[in-house]
């Protein structure tokens, strides 16, 4: 078995491989709000702030409360920042798994992370989030602004690879963006019968 790592592989090269099976894994790429204010220098999204937590200076306001999001939060609670969450919906959004998310909620309570449900943000200011919340108009003053509101599958740039070996499977988040129940799980079922119905 060979491994080559920080390579990229363009269509034609992975045709002239020749390859029995391609597996494509390329993942999703972040949702950015349509919101203005979103392009500011202090907006990251959260992948790139679980990458470089120092890319989250001062107060912390994270859009988005799912596990994602909710998780960030708490990670950047404990490295000592300052930080809220601003979430659309009614509650955390759990993304399926109601045990975890009851134990990030809770993880939330007890590191007093503030939690805004119901709430729309509706522009990054230089003073911080400008949201409409339950009651009206509401700011959150903030020095970094990280989105964490979904991931869009890279599917389509997958699919370029579709003929490129006479087996060919997208697998994990390129496929569609879910759990990394589902991402493992696809991976496992296309590995499984990999060659039983040739």
């Amino acid at each position: 078995m060979e491994l080559r790592l920080n390579t990229t592989i363009d269509r034609e090269q992975a045709a002239a491989f020749g390859a029995d099976a391609v597996f494509c894994a390329i993942g999703s790429t972040p949702v950015k709000p349509a919101i203005p204010g979103i392009e500011s220098e202090k907006v990251h999204s959260a992948v790139e702030v679980f990458a470089d937590p120092a890319l989250a200076q001062g107060k912390v306001v994270i859009l988005g409360a799912g596990l994602a999001g909710s998780e960030l939060a708490i990670y950047l609670k404990d490295l000592g920042r300052e930080v809220e969450l601003v979430e659309l919906g009614p509650a955390l959004n759990h993304g399926g798994n109601s045990c975890h998310g009851v134990a990030v909620m809770d993880m939330l309570l007890q590191k007093r992370i503030p939690l805004h449900l119901n709430t729309r943000a509706e522009a990054v200011t230089e003073a911080g989030v400008a949201c409409a919340g339950p009651e009206g108009p509401v700011l959150s003053p903030a020095d970094t602004v990280v989105y964490a509101v979904g991931m869009r599958a890279r599917s389509e740039e997958a699919m370029a690879y579709y003929d490129t070996a006479p087996i060919f499977h997208m697998i994990g988040d390129c496929r569609t963006s879910s759990t990394i129940l589902n991402a493992t799980g696809s991976a496992y079922t296309a590995a499984k019968f990999l060659g039983r119905y040739d």
